[in-house]
């Protein structure tokens, strides 16, 4: 009860905080990424709308050590044909290193083979098959399967998560791999806005490192508070575009490359003079809120991409906008939970 107590002290000295301090812009990590662009965005996003989620596994082949999913299709050129056929099997690979001081070169080693349906005795004498055409390493300290046949740039994301369309992480990892091997240690892409700094420094300090997903939250709870804070100070109190009922949107929120935030709604389809009115005024509000509040996501085909999914709703008679991210409901075509080896239980709103 004590922590409780604590966390809400904190969480209400934080508001006070977000209100009076002038963020810093934080740069994103210029890692010449190519963007999602903003039709993709929205058609990903209409594609999949309204969807249920499904329960099936995800085929991509995963990096154990890190949670992370990666692009690589690490079994479609392994030199056992029967592997490269096999149905329901991924590849969960590490980056190991000769060398005794842990100095690259790095090996990308297939460590073993995962069924993703049942059928474990199918997926290890897979793997014992695979070692007995390629050789076992002769690294002790990190045995398994070379991949000596993957070359070009691996991109694998950090306890990645669907969100509408696509698998995103806050943090990429990149590889540039020539015949199983890399020059370098994993690159880390990533970028840190205000509003996930703040979130860290809150929940680290009340109950240990978080999950990403956490953040996303309280990134919206921080950004709610800041445009109800701007809207009130340019409203005073007049009526806003003509609404007398709750207006409710589905938008998209698009972090431009200077870190400014642009609005674009995506429900309704067809706005009413009224709700382009109102959309417009958000804009304004918008405009005021410090470059770099938010931060990037990046995707598992290695892109940036720039924008949040929110859930919206204003109330004429309070004078207040509501913003949930849809990132914790996100139909996909995949689950990824159970690689993610977290259990992550949303907040109630």
């Amino acid at each position: 009860m004590k922590r409780f107590f604590l966390f809400v002290s904190a969480f209400v000295t934080l508001f006070s905080v977000l209100e009076a301090q002038n963020y810093e812009p934080v740069k994103a990590h210029e890692a010449n990424l190519p963007f999602v662009s903003e039709q993709e965005m929205v058609d990903g996003f209409h594609k999949v709308f309204g969807q249920k989620r499904t329960k099936a596994w995800i085929p991509n082949d995963r990096v154990s050590k890190y949670y992370a999913l990666t692009n690589v299709r690490v079994l479609e050129n392994c030199p056992d044909k029967q592997v490269q056929s096999a149905d329901s099997i991924r590849a969960s690979v590490v980056y190991g290193c000769d060398s005794k001081d842990g100095r690259p070169p790095f090996r990308m080693m297939i460590d073993e083979l995962e069924p993703l349906n049942q059928n474990t005795e199918k997926a290890q004498n897979l793997f014992r098959t695979l070692q007995e055409k390629t050789g076992t390493s002769a690294d002790v300290k990190q045995p398994g399967v070379f991949c000596s046949w993957v070359s070009g740039t691996c991109y694998s994301l950090y306890r990645p998560t669907p969100y509408m369309n696509q698998i995103v992480s806050p943090r990429l990892y990149r590889n540039v791999i020539q015949k199983g091997i890399s020059e370098k240690d994993r690159e880390a892409v990533y970028t840190r806005g205000a509003y996930r700094e703040e979130a860290s420094a809150l929940r680290v300090g009340v109950v240990g490192n978080p999950h990403w997903l956490e953040m996303v939250e309280y990134e919206c709870v921080f950004f709610t508070h800041d445009v109800n804070r701007l809207w009130c100070e340019r409203k005073s109190g007049e009526s806003v575009a003509g609404e007398k009922r709750s207006v409710g949107f589905s938008l998209l929120l698009q972090i431009q490359k200077d870190g400014k935030l642009k609005v674009r709604a995506l429900k309704p389809e067809k706005l009413s003079d009224s709700q382009q009115k109102l959309l417009g005024e958000l804009q304004q509000v918008l405009d005021d809120i410090p470059a770099w509040s938010f931060d990037y996501l990046y995707t598992l085909d290695g892109k940036i991409f720039p924008a949040r999914y929110l859930k919206a709703s204003y109330n004429p008679q309070s004078s207040k906008w509501i913003f949930v991210d849809y990132i914790r409901s996100s139909p996909a075509d995949t689950d990824i939970s159970p690689l993610s080896l977290y259990q992550y239980k949303p907040m109630g709103w």
